[in-house]
């Protein structure tokens, strides 16, 4: 019973805590899984919230272009972070109707040195079109960050307390 209040405690903690910005506003890279693809991340909106868009081909003529709203949580600093989001994808895969659908992500991520590291798991459903109505992977994202977060517009976003 105890360890059920601990977990809900720390589940607490995670999803209310205080949330602090990214140490990025602009990555871009790549995307390692089964598919191959490239992936820009933009800070957006808060500190806490990044669009993604990656597109991805497997070299066997099938193409998959996702955008994601994704929001960002702390986990040990403001370099380490958890995230999830949702958002739209097209599937275009040879001899099957165009797949168009949801996907979602749920990953952590690490900021060092100028290279922006994350691990997800990205589930794809297919509403219409596409070979398969659900389809999943993980993959490792490797994106250099073009654009730093200034300093000042870390954690406060109205300017000078």
């Amino acid at each position: 019973m105890k360890l059920i209040q601990y977990s809900l405690l720390l589940l607490l903690y995670f999803a209310c805590g205080t949330i602090k910005a990214q140490t990025y506003n602009t990555t871009l890279g790549v995307r390692l899984d089964k598919w191959m693809g490239v992936t820009v991340q933009q800070n957006v909106f808060s500190s806490n919230i990044t669009l993604e868009a990656i597109a991805q081909t497997n070299f066997n003529d099938s193409y998959l272009v996702t955008g994601l709203l994704e929001q960002h949580h702390n986990l040990l600093g403001k370099r380490l972070n958890y995230y999830y989001g949702i958002g739209p994808h097209m599937l275009w895969e040879p001899r099957t109707p165009t797949g168009k659908g949801i996907s979602f992500v749920i990953g952590a991520e690490i900021t060092l040195l100028g290279l922006n590291v994350s691990w997800d798991w990205k589930p794809v459903y297919n509403i219409v079109g596409g070979s398969k109505q659900l389809m999943h992977g993980t993959a490792l994202s490797i994106r250099k960050v073009i654009l730093k977060r200034n300093k000042r517009n870390r954690g406060w976003p109205f300017g000078k307390r």
